[in-house]
């Protein structure tokens, strides 16, 4: 990829694993003699016998998903399990960006462990944080380089798709570059959809609509 011009971004879910990552198969068989017992939030021991959502709190999981356990990314221990996980990615495949799910749900303690952890290895390695709404917090030059723009996406639908005026998507835009400093405007990460979002052509109902947004994509810093 790298010699013809390609940079490679992983997609990286630290919030919550799957239900065979090893230290949840661990705590599923050894509970709170684990050594994985606070790599999570198991509420209850033990776990009542029901595959239902987890909102009667036996444990958090993501969106209530069982399937889903989430990670409690203020242990140390998790922190640098997965640390290491993005050194070895970062100095031994010499990846160039690293997208984190979820990305206003790990503990801030944990992105500025992984930050200066990367940073020092790859200074250019690029860090973008999945946020759906202002993440000024996240940018503050020791946690994400970037974040997914969606409120960029939002202003475009509200104007091609909801009415809105010019005059509102003219604030819209300007709210969007003004809510960061400079040095991060330029370099938010702009999409018109995403696997979590309807398709960009289906959303927008015709092509005119589609190649409208498509130039706005293509021509606004970022």
């Amino acid at each position: 990829a790298h010699s013809l011009g390609i940079r490679v971004m992983l997609d990286a879910v630290f919030n919550h694993c799957g239900v065979r990552f090893g230290p949840w198969l661990d705590v599923l068989e050894k509970g709170p003699d684990s050594p994985f017992w606070d790599w999570f939030f198991v509420k209850q021991w033990p776990l009542p016998e029901t595959k239902s959502n987890t909102e009667d709190g036996r444990f958090y999981s993501f969106a209530f998903v069982p399937q889903m356990p989430k990670l409690n990314t203020n242990n140390r221990e998790v922190a640098e399990y997965f640390f290491r996980r993005c050194a070895h990615w970062v100095r031994d495949w010499q990846i160039d960006g690293i997208r984190f799910d979820v990305g206003n749900e790990v503990s801030h303690q944990f992105l500025k462990r992984l930050h200066g952890g990367l940073k020092a290895i790859n200074p250019e390695i690029f860090l973008l944080g999945e946020i759906w709404h202002d993440s000024a917090q996240w940018l503050q030059g020791d946690e994400y380089d970037s974040v997914m723009n969606y409120p960029f996406l939002e202003s475009l639908h509200n104007f091609y798709l909801d009415g809105q005026s010019s005059r509102e998507l003219m604030y819209a835009m300007n709210r969007i570059y003004t809510m960061y400093p400079r040095q991060v405007g330029d370099v938010l990460f702009h999409f018109l959809d995403t696997h979590d979002t309807m398709r960009a052509l289906t959303r927008c109902g015709s092509k005119d609509i589609f190649y409208q947004q498509l130039v706005f994509l293509l021509t606004m810093p970022g």
